[in-house]
């Protein structure tokens, strides 16, 4: 029994890559492909020993066995497979091998969309709000990564860990709270498949439509200023909001026949001509829209009006002013002496 192991072992030896051993005496040429979904696909198998016989078996394009060859070509003119496992098989002296082939069969997504979630514009200020980004029909979708933009600025990315290698499709959401700042806003969902170094460079992207926000806020006045004028001179005073909708513009005072007001939607003019002595008051805005309101007081300082009489009293004054401290100067010089 022994001299019979010996040999057996002794027989062994010389073959050790296919009689027993770990590995398996065949090349694949590629030795992994990445493919486009309908795509035309072709891979050789060499033998690198003594071999009965070699071949491909697959779900497209198997071979069966081919003899008295050293290589053998795996080939498919629209691969569609997505769950193929092709693997290159030999029959050597004592036993049968196979090396399979690593395959990414790909599929760009059909559709990118975005939409807010049981919600339709406009947007109100301070409230949460959720977009959804959809994709349909990608493979693989673990090879995915879906990009969020608000403008050129990249906000989130999602990737998935979903092992299917069939057809899929996938959501992610976007909680967004907007402002005034927003309104306007435009965002955008990529999705990026990177398919690695076998893939395309750089990595194909499938862009959604834009998808723009409204939004609602309430209204802030920016132009709030007092005046001051003589009396009987003119002033004027600029009402200037923001908002969405527009705000309306409404001014509050004393009705008086000198007072004009022009508004052109939220930018609000207000004239006052040969202004009284009666009108140093304060003269409010009021800005309103459907989110709220805000009001400013505009406060016109009314000033005593110079007059002609008042000038002479006062060149009167300062001659006999200047004539005393001339008489005094004199007394005092002729008393020194």
């Amino acid at each position: 029994m022994k001299d019979t192991a010996c040999i057996m072992v002794l027989l062994c030896v010389p073959f050790y890559t296919y009689c027993g051993g770990s590995e398996c005496p065949l090349e694949l040429n590629p030795p992994s492909i990445v493919v486009k979904y309908g795509d035309p696909v072709s891979v050789n198998c060499t033998v690198t020993a003594e071999a009965y016989g070699i071949g491909w078996e697959a779900s497209e394009g198997g071979t069966g066995i081919v003899e008295g060859v050293k290589s053998v070509i795996w080939k498919v003119e629209n691969l569609t497979d997505y769950e193929t496992r092709p693997r290159c098989f030999g029959n050597f002296n004592s036993r049968q091998c196979n090396e399979p082939l690593d395959v990414v069969l790909y599929h760009y997504p059909d559709q990118v969309s975005i939409w807010a979630q049981d919600h339709q514009s406009p947007m109100i200020e301070w409230t949460e709000y959720r977009l959804v980004c959809n994709v349909s029909n990608v493979a693989p979708i673990n090879l995915l990564t879906l990009k969020w933009y608000k403008g050129h600025v990249e906000v989130q990315n999602v990737t998935f860990n979903d092992t299917r290698k069939t057809l899929a499709s996938e959501l992610s959401v976007l909680p967004i709270t907007p402002t005034r700042a927003d309104d306007g806003a435009e965002y955008r969902c990529d999705a990026v498949l990177d398919l690695g170094p076998e893939g395309p460079q750089p990595p194909v992207a499938v862009y959604s439509k834009p998808f723009n926000i409204t939004v609602h806020y309430s209204p802030n006045i920016i132009q709030n200023q007092s005046h001051g004028t003589e009396e009987g001179g003119d002033a004027l005073f600029n009402c200037t909001a923001t908002g969405n909708p527009v705000p309306t513009i409404e001014w509050k005072y004393k009705p008086a026949d000198n007072v004009r007001i022009n508004t052109s939607g939220a930018v609000s003019l207000l004239t006052i001509s040969a202004v009284t002595a009666d009108q140093d008051r304060t003269f409010t805005c009021v800005a309103t829209n459907s989110q709220g309101g805000m009001s400013v007081d505009f406060l016109l300082a009314v000033k005593a009006k110079s007059t002609g009489a008042g000038m002479v009293v006062g060149v009167i004054i300062a001659v006999v002013l200047l004539a005393l401290f001339i008489g005094l100067g004199v007394v005092f010089y002729r008393r020194r002496r």
